[in-house]
C-alpha cells in the first residue's frame, strides 16, 4: 500500500499558480477598440448638429473599421482593391477632408477639395504598419459660359461609376472584380487637368462630356496587396444614387460616401457619374552556366516578365480618359443614366486601351425628398486591351458586374451584387456574389451619421477554386457634400 502511494506521489506535479500577464495591446488595437466604443455610444445618442462650414470651407472627417474572415483562401489571395483587408486582422481607415465652394461673381464660382487617408492594418508577421496618403486635391471653376467646367490637380478619374468613389463613399465592403483589376486597384486617379461640357437642355434629359490629361497616381497603401489582388474591384456604390448622378445638377454637392444621404442628395453631383515591379532579377546565374544555358535564362526570364506584367497591365505613365454621360429623369421618381467611357495609358511594358459602358435605374419613393423607400439598379462592363513593346504581343479581356441596392427604410438597405472578370497572363477568371445589409441607426440626420454593414461573398476562381469570405465594417461619417 505504502509503495502504491509513493507510485502515486511521484507522479504528481507542482501547479504553478502564478498568473501569467497578458499582452498589452498595441496602438492599433486600442484605437480600433476605443473606435467600437465610441460608435457604440454614437448609436445611443440623437442626432447631433449638422456640419458647420467656415467661411467658404466645409470640414468632413470618416472612420471605417473593417474586419474579413475567410474559408479556401486569404483575404489577401481574394482582395481586390487598394483598400480590401489582406488578413483576418482589423484594418482602420480615417479620411481627413476640406471642400471649398466660393462664388467669383461674374467670374463663375471657384470649387475644390483635398483629402487625407490614413489606413492602420497589422501585417502576416504581427507588425502593425501605417500608410499615409494625399487621394485628391484639386481646384475647379464652375459656372463658366456655356456649360463649361475645367479642374485640375489630383484627382479620381471619372470613369465609369464607381472610379469617382472614395471608399467611405461605397456600400459594399469589397472592391468589386472588374474596377480592382481594370482601374489600378479600383482606385485611377491622375494628377493633370479635366474639362467638361454640361450644356443646358430643357425637359427631361441632361447629358455631360469630360475629357482629362495628366499622369497616373501611385497610391502608398496599395503595396499591402502583394499576397494577392488578381482583381480589385466591382461593388462600390456610393450613392445610392450617384451611380448616376454624376454629371448633372450641383456637381459638387455629391456626398460620395454617402448613399443614405442620397437618399436625397444623389441629384446633386454632376461628377460622379463622370464617371466618376516587378522585381528586377539578377542574372548572374555563376560561372558554371555556359552561354546557351544563360541565353536560355534569358528567355525563360523575359517571358515571366511578361506574364507577371501582363498579368497585372496597371497604367503605370501618362493617361487620356473621356466620359459621356445621359440622363433621364422621367418624373421626380424614376430616373435612368447610361454613360460610355475610355481611357489609354501607358503600362510597365507597353499600354492599355480600356473601353467601359455603364447603365443605372434609380427610384426613390419620396422624389427629390430625403428619405423614404428606393431601388438601385447598377451595371458597369468593361473591355481591355494590353498592347506589349516586345514582339508586338497583345491580349485583351473583359469584365463586369451587375448590382441592386434596396432601401428598404431610413434604417436599413440590402443590396446584392454579381461580378465577372476573365482571365489574362497569370491573372485567373473569376465570379463573385456577394449579398450584403446596411444599418444607418440614426438616419434622420443627414451629416452625421453611422453605418453597421455586413457583407458576405462567394467566390469562384478557375484555378483555385472556390472561397468565401464574411466582412463587417462600422463607418462613421460627418459632413456635407463634398466637391467631386
Amino acid at each position: 500500500m505504502q509503495s502504491s502511494m509513493n507510485r502515486f506521489t511521484r507522479k504528481t506535479k507542482t501547479v504553478n499558480t502564478e498568473a501569467t500577464p497578458l499582452p498589452q495591446p498595441d496602438l492599433l488595437a486600442r484605437m480600433s477598440y476605443a473606435f467600437l466604443v465610441v460608435s457604440a455610444v454614437l448609436m445611443s445618442l440623437p442626432p447631433h448638429a449638422n456640419a458647420q462650414n467656415i467661411g467658404p470651407l466645409y470640414p468632413h472627417l470618416h472612420a471605417d473599421l473593417n474586419r474579413t474572415w475567410t474559408d479556401g483562401a486569404t483575404p489577401g489571395e481574394l482582395a481586390t482593391g487598394e483598400h480590401d483587408a489582406i488578413n483576418e486582422n482589423f484594418l482602420l481607415s480615417m479620411d481627413l477632408g476640406v471642400s471649398l465652394r466660393q462664388s467669383l461673381g461674374d467670374w463663375g464660382q471657384l470649387e475644390g477639395f483635398g483629402n487625407w487617408n490614413f489606413t492602420g492594418y497589422r501585417d502576416d508577421d504581427s507588425d502593425v504598419e501605417w500608410r499615409d496618403e494625399n487621394e485628391e486635391a484639386f481646384l475647379k471653376l464652375t459656372q463658366l459660359p456655356v456649360g463649361l467646367e475645367v479642374r485640375a490637380g489630383r484627382y479620381l478619374n471619372r470613369f465609369g461609376v464607381e472610379n469617382t468613389r472614395h471608399l467611405h463613399g461605397r456600400d459594399w465592403l469589397q472592391s468589386s472584380l472588374v474596377n480592382g483589376r481594370f482601374l489600378n486597384g479600383a482606385n485611377l486617379s491622375t494628377e493633370g487637368a479635366e474639362i467638361t461640357w454640361i450644356p443646358k437642355t430643357r425637359g427631361e434629359f441632361q447629358f455631360a462630356l469630360s475629357t482629362s490629361f495628366g499622369r497616373v497616381v501611385s497610391h502608398a497603401h496599395g503595396d499591402h496587396g502583394d499576397e494577392g489582388h488578381d482583381d480589385h474591384g466591382d461593388e462600390g456604390h456610393d450613392n445610392h444614387g450617384d451611380e448616376g448622378h454624376d454629371e448633372g445638377h450641383d456637381d459638387d454637392d455629391h456626398h460620395d460616401d454617402d448613399h443614405d444621404d442620397d437618399h436625397g442628395e444623389e441629384h446633386d453631383d454632376h461628377d460622379d457619374d463622370h464617371g466618376e515591379e516587378h522585381d528586377d532579377h539578377d542574372d548572374d546565374h555563376g560561372e558554371e552556366h555556359d552561354d546557351h544555358d544563360d541565353d536560355e535564362h534569358d528567355d525563360d526570364h523575359s517571358d515571366e516578365h511578361d506574364d507577371e506584367h501582363e498579368s497585372a497591365g496597371e497604367i503605370e505613365g501618362d493617361l487620356i480618359t473621356s466620359r459621356f454621360m445621359v440622363r433621364y429623369a422621367a418624373n421626380d421618381f424614376h430616373q435612368f443614366t447610361a454613360g460610355a467611357s475610355v481611357a489609354h495609358g501607358e503600362t510597365h511594358d507597353g499600354d492599355a486601351t480600356i473601353y467601359g459602358l455603364d447603365a443605372s435605374y434609380l427610384w426613390r419613393e419620396n422624389g427629390f425628398e430625403p428619405g423614404g423607400r428606393s431601388v438601385t439598379f447598377q451595371n458597369e462592363m468593361m473591355f481591355r486591351e494590353l498592347d506589349f513593346d516586345e514582339g508586338s504581343r497583345s491580349d485583351s479581356e473583359f469584365g463586369g458586374y451587375s448590382q441592386v441596392l434596396l432601401g428598404m427604410n431610413d434604417y436599413v438597405q440590402t443590396g446584392l451584387r454579381l461580378g465577372y472578370v476573365d482571365g489574362i497572363g497569370e491573372e485567373e477568371a473569376r465570379t463573385r456574389i456577394s449579398p450584403m445589409m446596411v444599418l444607418i441607426p440614426y438616419a434622420e440626420d443627414r451629416n452625421d451619421r453611422l453605418r453597421l454593414t455586413a457583407q458576405l461573398s462567394f467566390d469562384d476562381r478557375e484555378k483555385s477554386g472556390s472561397a468565401q469570405s464574411v466582412a463587417i465594417g462600422v463607418r462613421y461619417e460627418w459632413g456635407g457634400a463634398e466637391v467631386r
